[in-house]
């Protein structure tokens, strides 16, 4: 969670200025929301990729399975 974390904070809050320029220029939000869209999507898509967590140990004293 704080690996995501650093990345969709800073994408939070840019996301807001960079519609609103968007609209400024073009006067629609089509182009902005389909940029974000796509992107979203594709981060979607890429969930299907990673690998499903390891199993958390029994005994939580037994070290060697935390290593």
């Amino acid at each position: 969670m704080g690996v995501s974390s650093m990345l969709t904070l800073p994408v939070g809050v840019l996301a807001p200025v960079y519609i609103g320029w968007v609209y400024d220029i073009t006067g629609t939000y089509g182009n902005s929301f389909t940029l974000i869209l796509t992107i979203f999507a594709l981060g979607l898509f890429s969930i299907f990729f990673l690998d499903p967590p390891s199993q958390k140990p029994e005994v939580v004293s037994d070290i060697d399975k935390l290593i």
